[in-house]
Parts: structure tokens; C-alpha cells; sequence
């Protein structure tokens, strides 16, 4: 079995990396929107131009700095960049498997590319939307008769939860795959791959499962007559208004998947892994085009430089 062609190799090594750069922009503007710029409407405080654009979708025009619409844009793009970015480098990385005829490694990347997929799609919707375990499938709750319902999420809202789960399981795969591997070298496949493991697990913990399970079971259901139901502050919803004692329920601002803002720190610090796994693969596949000579590199001397040999080492790609 061979190897897929190198210009495809060294595609895809590139898309990897962007996909994890796109992803630190993105994250870096919600760290930026919601814990330097944070603003809870509750205090009367003034919100920054990038808290209102994240808030407000870039809609609301009377805000004191502005609407924040740029803002909004480069964290809404760059989310769906990096989206597609992993899911055109999980099928490249497949079809590599697949020249290689490593099966398990090929499953490992279509799984990859299908969170890329579902990354794509959550560029346009919330995740701290997902508030509790009863939304991580977002279907419709009927009340009354049953003859309607509502729901006050979207499949956009729970994609990141759908796409960091088949991180969870391609990483965990990659990991098995490379437990045996050398560890005396940082660039390896094993340190590349156990990056990618550490910046998928801490995003997916951290920062979305963990605040939606400790939500417990709350609903954005409210009673049938609304009659319990009031707003937290101006068009701020509460939410349970049926299941919390029958009462007013508690302010959405107070859930853990939104009063936990301080994780998006742990956000862009994960992407930062994911960007050393993306460079690590990068490297081993010499996808800066240096001169080499057996493991070390070469000054770029014309009368010293070789073509470089072909990699024959376990990678995640073939893992």
C-alpha cells in the first residue's frame, strides 16, 4: 500500500492548521465579548460594542458603543471557517487512509470530518441555549391538549455539543492507535495526537457539557397560561416557570451555560492545543517544504539541500 499524493498530504496538513487558527479568532472574540467586555443587563452596566454584538446577534442599533455587528461577523464566520475546515481535512485525511489502506484510520477521519459538519452548522446558532440535558435533542414539548407545541432551541444550538462528541471519539481512537509510539520526541505522532486529544476534551467538558448537565432537567417550557411566567429583566426570559415549584422559575442569566462566561477562557485555550497537534502532523509531514538530512534540518544551502524522504512514520492520519 502507498501514500496519497503529496500535494494532497501537505492540503491537508495546511487546512488542519487554519481550521484551529479559525477556531482561536472565533473563540477569542467570545473570550473577548463575554468576559472582558461582559456586561448583565440586571446591573445597568454599559456593554461593550463586542458584548452587545454577541448578545444581540450585531441587531441591536441603540447601543452605547454601537451594535457590535463587526464583531459578531468574525466570530459567526470564523466558527463556520473552521467548521468546514476540519470537515474538508477529515476527507482528505481519509482518502490518505484509504490509499494506505488503513481502515480504522479512515474511520477515524470521516468521523472527524462529520463534526466538522456539525461545527459548520453551530456557527449560527448558541450553544449556552442548550440549558439543561432535556434540550441536548432539541424536540418539541407539547402542553394542553397536545394539539401544539414550541421549542426554544435549534438543531444550530446543539450542534457543538453533536460535533465535539465525534472529537471525543476520533481522538480517543488516535490516542489507543498511539499508546505504544516513542514519547522522547515532541514532534511525534504521539504528542500530536495527544494535542488534539487534550484540546478536544477540554472544550467539550469544560466549556459545554458540564454547564448543560448541571442544569439538571430545566426547561424553557413556561406554564400553559403563562400565568407564572415573568421576565428576568426587559426581554430577558426566565426559564422552568413550570417545573421550578411552580413558581417564577429562575433568570436564563443565572444558568450555568450562560452565568459560567469565565470558561471561554478554557475555550481558546483548547483551540490552542488543537492548533500544536495541527503543527506537530504539519511538521512530521515536512508541510513547510524545509531541507532535511535524516531527522535534522538543514541550513538552506543550495549545494545542501536534498529532496526530502518520504515519511514513514505511524501518524495520526494512518492511526
Amino acid at each position: 500500500m502507498g501514500d496519497a499524493p503529496r500535494w494532497l498530504c501537505l492540503f491537508a496538513d495546511w487546512v488542519n492548521v487554519c481550521a484551529a487558527i479559525s477556531l482561536i479568532i472565533s473563540f477569542g472574540v467570545y473570550f473577548i465579548a463575554l468576559q472582558i467586555g461582559h456586561c448583565d443587563p440586571r446591573t445597568g452596566c454599559i456593554a461593550s460594542a463586542a458584548n452587545t454584538g454577541i448578545i444581540f446577534n450585531g441587531m441591536k442599533d441603540d447601543g452605547p458603543h454601537g451594535s457590535g455587528l463587526g464583531w459578531f461577523l468574525v466570530a459567526k464566520w470564523t466558527m463556520a471557517l473552521e467548521g468546514f475546515l476540519w470537515w474538508l481535512g477529515g476527507a482528505l485525511l481519509c482518502y490518505r487512509n484509504i490509499c494506505g489502506g488503513n481502515a480504522a484510520g479512515a474511520v477515524s477521519q470521516i468521523i472527524i470530518s462529520t463534526g466538522g459538519f456539525f461545527f459548520t452548522c453551530s456557527a449560527w446558532g448558541n450553544p449556552a441555549n442548550i440549558i439543561s440535558l432535556r434540550y441536548l435533542v432539541p424536540t418539541t414539548l407539547f402542553v394542553g391538549d397536545g394539539g401544539s407545541g414550541s421549542n426554544s432551541v435549534s438543531f444550530s444550538d446543539v450542534c457543538p455539543y453533536y460535533g465535539i462528541m465525534t472529537f471525543f471519539i476520533a481522538t480517543t481512537m488516535g490516542m489507543y492507535s498511539v499508546a505504544g509510539l516513542p514519547k522522547n520526541k515532541l514532534i511525534s505522532p504521539f504528542w500530536g495526537v495527544c494535542c488534539f486529544f487534550i484540546g478536544a476534551w477540554v472544550i467539550g467538558i469544560i466549556t459545554l457539557y458540564v454547564p448543560m448537565l448541571s442544569g439538571g432537567l430545566q426547561t424553557w417550557q413556561v406554564c400553559e397560561d403563562n400565568v407564572n411566567f415573568k421576565n428576568c429583566v426587559g426581554d430577558v426570559q426566565s426559564v422552568g416557570a413550570c417545573f421550578a415549584n411552580k413558581g417564577e422559575g429562575v433568570c436564563m442569566l443565572d444558568m450555568p451555560t450562560f452565568a459560567w462566561y469565565p470558561l471561554k477562557i478554557v475555550s481558546v485555550i483548547g483551540a490552542v492545543f488543537l492548533l500544536f497537534g495541527g503543527l506537530i502532523f504539519g511538521m512530521l509531514d515536512n508541510f513547510l517544504g524545509l531541507p532535511e538530512a535524516g531527522e535534522k534540518l538543514l541550513p538552506p544551502d543550495p549545494e545542501q539541500v536534498s529532496m526530502p524522504a518520504p515519511q514513514t512514520q505511524l501518524s495520526y492520519r494512518d492511526a
